[in-house]
C-alpha cells in the first residue's frame, strides 16, 4: 500500500518528536494520540493510513498546523496568530517600602530552598543505603 501524502506528513511529525525528544518513542506517540500500539505500527510500516483521531490529537496536543498536515501548505508548527496579545509585560518602578518588602521575601524563600535542598539530599541518600 503507497502513504498518501497526509500519512508521509503524519510521520514525518512523528520523527520530528522523537528527534526533538517531545515523546519518548512511538509507543509512548500512540497512547498520547488515543490510538493502539499496533495500528502506529501498521501507519509506520506502510499498511495502513492515519485516521482522523490521531490527526485531531497531534494537531491539538503537539502544536502542528493542521493546514500543512492535511495540504502541506505553510510550515510544520502553528505559528501565533496576529490576534494573540504580544508579550510584553508593563514594568512599574517600586516605591522604597515595596523594595524592602520584596528583598526580604526573596531572602526568606533562598533560605527555605536552601533548606528544602539539603533535606532533598538527605532523603536522597538515605533512599541510596536503603536500595544498597
Amino acid at each position: 500500500m503507497a502513504l498518501n501524502d497526509i500519512t508521509e506528513r503524519f510521520l514525518n511529525t512523528v520523527s520530528w518528536l522523537i528527534n526533538e525528544r517531545i515523546v519518548q518513542d512511538k509507543k509512548d506517540l500512540a497512547v498520547n494520540l488515543g490510538i493502539s500500539t499496533s495500528l502506529m505500527t501498521e501507519i509506520t510500516k506502510g499498511r495502513s493510513n492515519i485516521g482522523v483521531v490521531p490527526i485531531k490529537n497531534i494537531v491539538v496536543k503537539y502544536n502542528i498546523s493542521a493546514e500543512w498536515l492535511l495540504t502541506g501548505n505553510g510550515s510544520m508548527l502553528k505559528t501565533p496568530t496576529t490576534s494573540e496579545p504580544p508579550c510584553n509585560p508593563v514594568v512599574t518602578p517600586l516605591e522604597d517600602g515595596e523594595k524592602g518588602s520584596m528583598l526580604d521575601t526573596i531572602n526568606t524563600q533562598a533560605h527555605i530552598i536552601k533548606d528544602l535542598t539539603a533535606k532533598i539530599a538527605t532523603l536522597e541518600s538515605r533512599l541510596g543505603q536503603n536500595e544498597a
